[in-house]
């Protein structure tokens, strides 16, 4: 929770006092915090295991942590880029949906996430 105190803090500097626009705060806060997640996922093993007694928690699988840290990326970028340049609609669906089936085609491998057994 204090990461994404300080990313809203860092976006509302950004997204205020370089262009002007209080809502780019979202897209910056998006950014950060799936850069974080990026970081969290790709690091997670250097952590160690961090399971309960009864199975695994949330959020400790480095595949499921880089998946939506890359989400929030993806979509903070596409957001900032939508404003950039207005009324690409087209171009942003084919991006989501190229990042969505790569996404998909490393998350099937076999071995890429943990096996959770409920």
């Amino acid at each position: 929770m204090g990461f994404v105190t300080i990313a809203v803090g860092f976006a509302i500097i950004v997204a205020y006092y370089m262009t002007d626009s209080f809502l780019l705060i979202i897209p910056v806060t998006l950014i950060e915090v799936g850069f974080y997640g990026l970081a969290m996922g790709a690091f997670g093993e250097l952590r160690g295991s961090r399971s309960s007694a009864g199975g695994i928690k949330w959020g400790t699988d480095p595949a499921y942590t880089m998946f939506w840290g890359s989400l929030l990326v993806l979509v903070g970028t596409l957001w900032l880029v939508n404003v950039a340049w207005p009324n690409n609609l087209p171009a942003l669906a084919a991006a989501f949906l190229i990042w969505f089936g790569v996404a998909v085609m490393l998350l099937t491998r076999k071995g890429a996430s943990k096996v959770q057994v409920w």
